[in-house]
């Protein structure tokens, strides 16, 4: 990864985010770089629109497709509600089932669980 965003920085290549075994620059790569092969790099979306958040809280849309990620979470929620937390005191509240596990007891909870998402003010920001 490290030798991709070298890359990047020598091809004024501007990188959005990055994580263990993705990211997200603005532009298309050169085609040499993706390929099905080991070792090359897959193409799994391209965007119009994208806002990141925190570290695996993202999302991005174009006309045809949407896709969010927020770690931790099951329940899907649309592009339009990710972005709606950009705006100050903003939070959205995601239900979802957790399940809790006794193992001594042979026994499995289901719980109503729900996932609060918000920004928060740090010293960085």
């Amino acid at each position: 990864m490290s030798k991709f965003k070298m890359m990047f920085l020598k091809l004024g290549i501007i990188l959005f985010y990055s994580d263990t075994d993705s990211f997200d620059i603005d532009q298309l790569l050169n085609i040499k770089y993706v390929r099905s092969e080991l070792g090359k790099l897959k193409l799994e979306h391209s965007f119009e629109e994208t806002v990141y958040l925190a570290i695996k809280v993202y999302g991005g849309r174009n006309k045809d497709f949407e896709y969010v990620r927020i770690k931790g979470l099951k329940n899907p929620i649309s592009f339009k509600d990710i972005k709606s937390l950009l705006y100050k005191n903003k939070k959205l509240e995601i239900p979802q089932e957790k399940w809790y596990r006794d193992l001594s007891k042979s026994k499995i909870s289901i719980k109503k669980k729900s996932i609060v998402c918000r920004l928060q003010k740090t010293k960085e920001n």
